[in-house]
């Protein structure tokens, strides 16, 4: 019984990585088309400046634009590993009990000494 529920825990877990999977890559584009209304407005808003001179308009422009790439790879790869690993949280063994001797010593020397560092 228990090796029956396992395996279908483990195909539920499959198929809502794989749907998440999916909603991730229908979402995406939109995502973009927002990064994209934003870049204009971020652009105006940094080189607004009317004492700016030219060149650092110019330069902080060309900057913007080099990097708006690497932001929308970043942000894609962020938001895949926060929205399909968020499941793998709850397999994660969990944290030490507060009874544990580490922490009530940890306890100890806080407030015995709350400032020293130096006691390890």
């Amino acid at each position: 019984d228990k090796k029956l529920l396992l395996e279908a825990r483990q195909r539920a877990l499959e198929k809502r990585e794989a749907l998440k999977e999916k909603a991730l890559d229908f979402t995406a584009p939109h995502a973009w088309k927002l990064l994209e209304h934003l870049k204009p407005i971020l652009v105006k808003s940094v080189t607004s400046d009317p004492d700016m001179w030219p060149v650092a308009k110019r330069a902080v422009r060309w900057a913007l634009d080099n990097i708006f790439e690497d932001v929308k790879v970043e942000a894609t790869q962020a938001v895949k590993t926060l929205v399909l690993e968020s499941s793998s949280k709850f397999d994660a063994p969990p944290e030490r009990c507060c009874l544990h001797p580490a922490n009530f010593r940890a306890f100890i020397l806080h407030h015995l000494y709350p400032h020293n560092r130096s006691i390890f």
